[in-house]
């Protein structure tokens, strides 16, 4: 799900010109619950009450609390919660500034943009827009690919290990517009990876042993062949295997 919101933005340019825009932005929804769920597995951050979580991020909101108050708590190079940090650290963190609060407010409705980008403002706006995409490139990579961590030393390995993720990462978006970005990453790969097919025997032929989905009905339409059918022929199997070789 994809929700759209809208802010101002300040851009101040190297001459010190300060402009103000509205932008609209797509970004991916994310339940509270999911919130709470990513900073413990993710961010290392320790939760005792998951419902108190859920309510303070509620009043406050993800970005007011944990993106205003996480600095003091956070290793800076690996980006995640030092030892026993507790979400209630955060919230106390956040009660007792009472001042910060006041001098936030004069910004309320605006979204500060830092870059070191030149040329024109709509453009630099139109790639601050498209930045969580690029976000979930590297979530991709990271977590459905497990590009991380590395098991290989020497430099040419590491390069070999990481442009087969890159070209992985490009297959999987060409078959997601190619899906109409109906389908999650996880669906995507979850299926194709049980999509087996059980052979009966030498002189008979295949049977699908994966349930059919909507998303499996997607694949075939897209590529234009079936492997749900209650029986392939071995000579149907391998037509369908000489036309996924063949470049159209």
């Amino acid at each position: 799900m994809i929700l759209n919101s809208k802010f101002k933005i300040l851009i101040e340019n190297n001459s010190h010109n300060t402009y103000c825009y509205e932008v609209h932005m797509n970004k991916p929804f994310i339940t509270y619950t999911a919130q709470v769920e990513k900073l413990t597995n993710e961010k290392h951050l320790i939760v005792t009450d998951t419902n108190y979580a859920i309510t303070s991020l509620k009043n406050i909101s993800y970005y007011g609390l944990i993106g205003g108050y996480k600095h003091p708590f956070i290793d800076i190079h690996t980006r995640k919660y030092v030892n026993n940090t507790c979400f209630e650290d955060i919230v106390s963190l956040y009660e007792l500034d009472e001042e910060r609060i006041q001098e936030e407010s004069m910004y309320d409705g605006f979204y500060a943009v830092v870059t070191n980008l030149e040329g024109d403002i709509r453009e630099i706006i139109n790639i601050n827009k498209r930045r969580w995409e690029i976000e979930e490139n590297f979530r991709i990579m990271k977590t459905e690919f497990e590009a991380r961590p590395v098991f290989v030393r020497r430099e040419d390995s590491i390069k070999a290990h990481f442009l087969t993720c890159y070209i992985s990462l490009l297959v999987y978006r060409l078959l997601e517009k190619k899906l109409l970005e109906e389908f999650t990453c996880s669906e995507i790969l979850k299926t194709l990876r049980e999509m087996n097919m059980t052979l009966l025997s030498k002189d008979s032929g295949y049977i699908p042993s994966y349930k059919r989905t909507k998303l499996t009905d997607a694949l075939h339409t897209a590529f234009g062949f079936r492997t749900d059918y209650e029986f392939i022929s071995k000579a149907d199997m391998r037509t369908i295997i000489k036309e996924t070789k063949q470049k159209k």
